[in-house]
């Protein structure tokens, strides 16, 4: 018994009526969208948790002003007070909003599926985000250790106002002094050394320089649970697990360090962190946009309502009833009965001239006009249903029937990482040996101390940030190479092969300008920081005393006291 296939159109349709038809003909059915591109925030609604530091009271100005301390720099880079406020203001709160992006939606779709593209959409955001963020830090933290950008707080290179022979005042510049597990002497520029902070009870002004020098913690001295030394305030707040503010023991000596705590009059315990301890770093955190929950609630009826689809196509397939395929017989023996009677006298005549002039002549010329007659009256379309087709089975169809083919996708979603490859290559430099260990001893061997203008003083560091560079961009692309791999193709059809080179191109192009842009912003942002704040580059050659010729000091008269008190500029 033969099949015959329709295709069959349901106008007003409802939630209900389209998850009937979903469960019969899921294959074939099709709602177009009157709309197709929605906001999510008609939809979706997003409900996000942040680590409780984010809204603890220790991001509150008023803590970050506590741990303010006038000579802060003058404790040493291993003392907790030299850092504590610039670590804590450091700690933002992050929270992102995607409700103002657009979904696109050709077809109706199923709650699961939508569900599935929502959750993917919010994933990939996420991600997005969270690798700007940190390609941006990485970025900065690179320029700032390759140039040795010194900071105020004199964690990574001491400037001291002394007595000179020939001048009242002179500038010297004493780098901070931290030593490998090998012994050897690290300066801050070329590695980024961290140690535990710790707090210790004798006053600054009994410490000499050499004391604050050197990257070691003094005698008695008490650690701060869960906080480290570093170069740079930042790097220490990064290798942080912030133990110390889930234990009270380490707040109530933090107050008696930071007398203004005192003043906040708070009881610190209903202040301590509660969550669970998941000893993991301020990086780890910053990895994770400092979400700890990210729930998403999506209102299905809301998102059907934006969609109105007008009307939905699907098509049935039925077998043909045996009473149907008599009835067709009789039709058309009776059909043929009469146009045999109508045109028998004319095909007689036609056929007797032919016979006289053709007598060996055997064929029937009637019964072929009569078969082309027929042929010519009836007309009859059939949609054919070929399951599973194989891709060159598709391509000869393509070619006999592309104005009416249709191919629905089993899945409407695919991963771009299981039909793309992205394998992007670096500038030869970055694979080359001038950025190497090797090559940066070698520049280490010619440093010149007797001449700071020597660009051999400077050249190493120039290197080494070349190569950061390069591993910064290796691992840029690597990461949005990823990031774009785990998005999906939406397609409810089967593309022809020209549209789908030609879609696919444009993503691409825009994947890869995208890409480039991001790099470079960063470049611009931090070439503008560079050019607004100029902060002070520290001599790259490694010596305990180095005195610095281009930093003057000027006296500041405090109107108070009316005392004269020198300043670097």
């Amino acid at each position: 018994m033969t099949t015959e296939s329709s295709t069959v159109t349901v106008s007003d349709i409802t939630p209900v009526k389209f998850k009937e038809l979903y469960s019969k003909y899921n294959k074939t059915l099709s709602c177009p969208c009157s709309t197709i591109s929605m906001p999510h925030k008609t939809f979706v609604s997003n409900i996000i948790r942040l680590h409780p530091v984010c809204k603890s009271i220790f991001v509150n100005q008023t803590w970050i002003e506590a741990l303010y301390l006038l000579n802060a720099s003058q404790y040493g880079v291993w003392d907790f007070r030299t850092t504590a406020s610039s670590q804590a203001n450091a700690v933002f709160h992050i929270e992102n909003d995607i409700e103002n992006s657009d979904f696109i939606t050709t077809y109706l779709l199923t709650d699961t599926q939508i569900e599935f593209e929502v959750n993917s959409t919010t994933e990939s955001f996420k991600s997005s985000a969270s690798a700007r963020m940190i390609m941006f830090l990485n970025y900065l933290r690179t320029t700032v250790r390759a140039n040795y950008l010194v900071s105020a707080l004199n964690t990574n290179l001491i400037i001291q106002i002394s007595a000179d022979l020939n001048d009242p005042f002179g500038v010297k510049a004493i780098p901070v002094r931290y030593y490998s597990t090998s012994g050897a002497f690290v300066p801050c520029h070329q590695n980024n050394p961290t140690k535990a902070a710790t707090l210790h009870p004798l006053l600054n002004n009994s410490m000499t320089w050499r004391d604050i020098q050197k990257f070691e913690s003094m005698p008695n001295s008490t650690i701060v649970s869960g906080f480290f030394a570093a170069c740079a305030p930042l790097e220490a707040l990064l290798q942080s697990t912030l133990d110390c503010l889930y234990e009270i023991e380490c707040l109530q000596l933090l107050s008696d360090y930071f007398p203004p705590l005192n003043h906040m009059g708070v009881n610190w315990t209903d202040f301590l962190l509660t969550s669970k301890q998941q000893n993991l770093s301020v990086n780890d955190y910053f990895n994770n946009l400092f979400i700890e929950e990210w729930l998403t609630n999506i209102n299905y009826s809301k998102y059907f309502n934006e969609c109105h689809p007008s009307a939905c196509t699907y098509t049935a397939t039925d077998r043909a009833a045996f009473t149907y395929a008599i009835t067709l017989f009789i039709s058309l023996y009776g059909g043929l009965v009469i146009i045999l009677r109508l045109s028998a006298s004319f095909l007689v005549n036609v056929s007797l001239k032919f016979k006289h002039r053709s007598r060996n002549t055997s064929v029937d010329f009637g019964s072929i006009i009569v078969l082309l007659l027929f042929n010519s009256l009836s007309t009859h379309t059939d949609t054919v249903t070929i399951p599973n087709p194989s891709l060159i089975m598709y391509k000869d169809l393509q070619m006999l029937h592309s104005a009416t083919l249709n191919c629905p996708c089993s899945t409407k979603a695919i991963s771009y990482r299981s039909f793309v490859t992205l394998s992007p290559t670096l500038h030869q430099v970055c694979s080359s040996g001038f950025v190497t260990d090797d090559w940066f001893t070698l520049l280490q061997r010619s440093i010149n101390m007797y001449y700071p203008n020597d660009w051999r003083n400077r050249a190493r560091a120039q290197f080494q940030q070349l190569s950061d560079f390069c591993r910064l961009a290796n691992k840029t692309l690597d990461d949005n190479v990823d990031r774009f791999l785990e998005k999906f193709l939406i397609a409810s059809t089967v593309f022809n092969e020209i549209d789908f080179d030609t879609q696919l191109n444009v993503t691409l192009r825009h994947f890869y300008n995208s890409t480039i842009f991001d790099f470079s912003l960063q470049n611009d942002i931090v070439r503008l920081l560079m050019q607004v704040d100029q902060p002070y580059m520290g001599a790259s050659d490694i010596v305990d005393l180095s005195w610095i010729s281009n930093l003057i000091v000027t006296n500041i008269e405090n109107e108070r006291s009316n005392q004269r008190l020198p300043q670097v500029c």
